[in-house]
């Protein structure tokens, strides 16, 4: 293990402390079965998903993520 890794949890916890509101179980966006939206001939998908890493050196501090849409969603990485 690198001597600059933090565990999020500490060595000998036995449980961990319930944070922020109560875990929720997944829902889907579309029920099981029904096919999901199919882009318009108004938003044909013009690429394949692009992801892109951001580093500082040898850490990547950001991960970004192009859909085939055009959005964009970019993670910030916490080490």
């Amino acid at each position: 293990m690198n001597d600059q890794f933090v565990p999020l949890i500490p060595r000998g916890a036995k449980t961990i402390a319930p944070h922020g509101p109560a875990v929720q179980p997944f829902q889907p966006l579309h029920p099981a079965g029904a096919p999901a939206s199919m882009p318009s001939a108004a938003h044909p998908a013009a690429a394949a998903p692009e992801v892109t890493l951001k580093r500082d050196g040898d850490r990547v501090t950001h991960i970004s993520v192009r859909c085939s849409c055009g959005e964009v969603v970019e993670l910030a990485c916490v080490y």
